[in-house]
């Protein structure tokens, strides 16, 4: 008598740790799922975004390069009025010169940018014979835009490739979690009661496992917050997400641990209570 109450006793502990493990594992799996669906979404709109800056990048990159080819022509015309300018006073011929300055007026004024204006101006101020595409960093000033385009789509592509990673570890726990929901499923398939609690300990621990894994998922970026010091997640909506699920599902877990574990070494087996 006292042998087959101590046996339902043991089962009575194993049915309830399993039911609520059942229901914590699947609400979890349903978590890690639409987490890694999110993860997926954000991976199609970084990737279609990217290609989309990509392709605007490099046709600003072609513009940028045609303007810069018109300005070097722009330039050379410039060097070449200024040059006949230059033989027309020295013969004194003043119609001539009077014909290339209003010339070369018109070349500067009309047809120069504001930066192919600026840098005329500081190569006509240098000691030596140089060019405006000698002064520093005017050259890279006409790609600026286009880089800056480019490196944006780069930056989308890379955030592209995380979520994608993010989205595959996300896959992978939801499976864990399902061999879990496998495991729990067939406790009650066992008859002997130290197979069933074999198994459960098998679920509970990849259980575990797979929450422990989740939380270390490139997804869940750390930072410390300045006011308050408290270890907190950079997206803040998955602060109220992970709130939630350690409050509904990791609390409850550790609770059920912690209470019915200890209860299940306090029951005597059969043998010792036939002694």
């Amino acid at each position: 008598m006292s042998e087959t109450k101590t046996k339902k006793s043991k089962e009575q502990i194993i049915e309830i740790l399993t039911a609520v493990f059942l229901g914590i594992t699947a609400l979890a799996t349903a978590w890690a799922s639409w987490i890694g669906s999110l993860h997926g979404g954000n991976q199609s709109t970084n990737y279609t975004t990217s290609n989309n800056l990509s392709a605007e990048g490099n046709s600003m990159y072609n513009e940028a390069s045609q303007s810069l080819m018109q300005d070097m022509i722009l330039w050379n015309d410039i060097t070449s009025v200024r040059i006949d300018y230059t033989f027309a006073q020295e013969k004194g011929d003043t119609d001539e010169t009077d014909r290339l300055q209003w010339k070369l007026d018109k070349l500067l004024n009309d047809n120069c940018s504001d930066a192919l204006y600026d840098a005329i101006k500081w190569a006509d101020e240098q000691k030596e014979d140089v060019s405006p595409f000698d002064k520093e960093g005017f050259i890279d000033s006409y790609f600026a835009e286009a880089q800056n385009k480019i490196s944006e789509a780069d930056e989308l592509l890379e955030q592209g490739k995380k979520d994608n990673a993010n989205g595959d570890a996300f896959g992978l726990v939801t499976v864990i979690y399902s061999v879990v929901l496998f495991m729990l499923g067939i406790v009650g398939m066992f008859k002997n009661i130290p197979n069933r609690m074999f198994i459960l300990i098998v679920a509970i621990a990849a259980f575990v496992f797979a929450t422990i894994y989740m939380f270390t998922i490139q997804a869940f970026q750390w930072e410390v917050s300045s006011n308050t010091n408290i270890l907190l997640l950079k997206e803040p909506w998955l602060n109220n997400v992970t709130a939630l699920f350690g409050l509904y599902i990791c609390y409850p877990s550790i609770i059920f641990l912690k209470f019915f574990l200890p209860l299940l070494r306090t029951i005597p087996s059969p043998k010792s209570s036939l002694e």
